[in-house]
């Protein structure tokens, strides 16, 4: 009997444990979540191609008869070796925070008052968020992009390319010797199932438009002098990204600090 009592004590500080954390279990989920998803992406990464995978090869010229404007730098090969972790990281990490924490006990310590501190790091953070939001916001637009208007898709059976400066949607069929590629009729860019609704001409005529903003891309040259020259191509969803970051970080840096915005900066 003592010990189905000493059971039920144990079950019923259990059950009193439980409720005084219920109001953190979604903080600790969200930590949770949130280490579990950049580990596994970036082991994902690493994966899946090695920096000693070979090159691809380059397709043949009868191969890339319909590829458009906006594929022309995809899937690029750059030749440069991926970054990668080397024995000697393992090294210099450690003496690198070690170096950097200490620096800034020193300069806490100087500075005699801690909110010159944060106001350095807020600046540090907000300059640093811009660049990271920008880039995060800028690839999620991408993918949202790929999957909405993209430029190749399967369905029935057969692979479709889109050619935004003809306006169509060619559907290329590959046999066993012989590819064979066949154009069909204009109709919307969608992919799959949503391209086949018979749309009205000026809705249709609206998401090609759509698509061409998209996909278009922008080339800046700069030249100053004789000796500097610089050249910069970016396309709509850098520029709404870059918009976007900038719109968070001044949020985040003059009117208040939630804690989504903090994680995603």
């Amino acid at each position: 009997m003592a010990d189905m009592n000493s059971i039920f004590e144990s079950l019923q500080l259990i059950v009193e444990q439980l409720k005084d954390m219920q109001p953190f279990l979604p903080t600790y989920a969200h930590l949770i979540v949130s280490a579990l998803i950049p580990i596994y992406t970036g082991a994902h990464a690493s994966l899946s191609r090695p920096s000693s995978a070979a090159r691809a090869e380059k397709k043949p010229k009868a191969e890339t008869d319909f590829e458009d404007e906006e594929e022309e730098d995809e899937g690029k090969d750059t030749g440069s070796k991926m970054e990668g972790l080397e024995p000697s990281d393992a090294l210099m990490f450690p003496l690198m925070a070690g170096l950097k924490l200490g620096s800034l006990y020193l300069i806490i310590k100087w500075l005699k008052d801690p909110s010159n501190i944060n106001k350095i790091l807020s600046f540090y953070f907000s300059q640093m968020g811009l660049f990271f939001a920008g880039a995060l916001l800028r690839d999620r637009l991408k993918v949202l992009r790929s999957y909405i208007l993209p430029t190749t898709y399967s369905s029935g059976g057969h692979q479709w390319k889109v050619n935004q400066s003809k306006r169509i949607v060619a559907a290329i069929e590959s046999e066993k010797g012989s590819d064979t590629a066949t154009s069909i009729e204009p109709k919307s860019p969608l992919p799959g199932f949503f391209g086949a609704i018979p749309l009205p001409v000026t809705i249709r005529n609206s998401l090609w438009g759509l698509r061409a903003v998209a996909y278009q891309k922008v080339h800046l040259r700069i030249k100053a002098l004789k000796s500097f020259k610089a050249k910069v191509r970016f396309d709509m969803l850098d520029v709404t990204a870059a918009v976007a970051a900038l719109i968070a970080v001044t949020y985040f840096a003059f009117f208040a600090k939630p804690w989504w915005l903090t994680n995603l900066l």
